[in-house]
């Protein structure tokens, strides 16, 4: 488990965007996250993930 302690108007900004995008706010952060990895980017689909465990 990861906790991030950020000021309440970037917490706002970061909701806001995850909504926009249709994700949870743990896999935008994790998608932002990966664009600054130098190894490949996880597939956003939630569908591509739930069948990647299975």
């Amino acid at each position: 488990m990861v906790t991030q302690r950020m000021p309440a108007a970037r917490a706002v900004k970061l909701a806001r965007a995850a909504r926009a995008a249709e994700l949870s706010q743990w896999m935008y952060v994790a998608q932002l996250l990966d664009a600054q990895s130098e190894e490949e980017p996880l597939d956003a689909s939630p569908k591509a993930l739930v069948s990647s465990l299975a």
